[in-house]
């Protein structure tokens, strides 16, 4: 009985295709595992780093089960899963440079971006098949995003110059008047935003828009963000209000990037 030979050639070997989802474990177990550890290390902001990792893997487990094959919703998962240890560093430059101004700020847009890229995959994964862009609204939507990402930046140089003044012992009640110009162009802005979400609104509701509401919701943050500034301003830096005008601002631009995804869910 004669056994045939072996025609396998040794010299062929398996390549699996190339995937990046071990790096994006890595990121999610580096972040959960570091936030346990400052958790541990008695760091108040432990258990929302670990919090946040957890979420973020959660998001990243599911984008590649359901939606592996939908580059526009697997693709910006990632990036915000990437994001996320970029930001946790960040964070420590910004313990390290005794809260710069420059480096806050980008602390800052790095945090908006993460936010409003989840904000995509989730208004992406719910989003009906046939459904396009509405080229005007979507494009003054990001017009209005653009403007008001412009505005929080400049507000947190002026978050800066105001520790600085405060660090130097400079009276909350006068500390905003050492700012100068960064102050007034930040109120100008305040207002553009104002300005622009009143006319998008009318805008829309001229044309019977479905996206009405959410451009209600938008200008009636930019109203609030508006009045709790002459809070501050005029109330000589309450800590509450500060807090309350950051939310705000975060939630401004949270509606702002929803009103733009809504534009995509409507049928062309």
């Amino acid at each position: 009985m004669s056994i045939k030979a072996d025609t396998h050639d040794s010299n062929t070997y398996y390549v699996p295709h190339s995937s990046p989802w071990p790096i994006i474990g890595s990121v999610a177990l580096f972040t959960t595992v570091g936030g346990a550890a400052m958790w541990l290390n008695h760091a108040h902001a432990g258990p929302w780093v670990m919090t946040v990792g957890f979420l973020i893997l959660a998001t990243a487990v599911s984008a590649w089960r359901h939606h592996r094959h939908q580059p526009r919703i697997l693709w910006p998962t990632i990036a915000a899963f990437l994001l996320v240890g970029f930001e946790g560093w960040l964070g420590g430059r910004v313990v390290a440079h005794e809260l710069a101004a420059w480096i806050v700020t980008a602390h800052l847009i790095v945090a908006i971006v993460i936010v409003q890229l989840l904000l995509y995959v989730t208004v992406e994964a719910t989003r009906p098949a046939g459904g396009g862009l509405l080229q005007t609204e979507g494009r003054l939507a990001m017009l209005l995003i653009v403007f008001t990402l412009v505005q929080a930046g400049v507000g947190t140089q002026v978050r800066g110059h105001l520790e600085t003044a405060l660090d130097a012992g400079v009276a909350r009640d006068v500390a905003l008047s050492t700012v100068g110009t960064l102050d007034y162009l930040h109120r100008d802005l305040a207002f553009g935003v104002l300005f622009g979400a009143a006319l998008f609104t009318l805008w829309l509701l001229s044309r019977r828009s479905p996206l009405v509401q959410w451009s209600l919701v938008v200008l009636t943050l930019a109203v609030l963000q508006i009045a709790l500034g002459i809070v501050m301003a005029y109330g000589s830096l309450i800590p509450a209000a500060q807090v309350g005008h950051l939310t705000i601002a975060s939630l401004l631009l949270g509606a702002e990037t929803v009103l733009w995804l809504s534009s995509w869910r409507q049928s062309v």
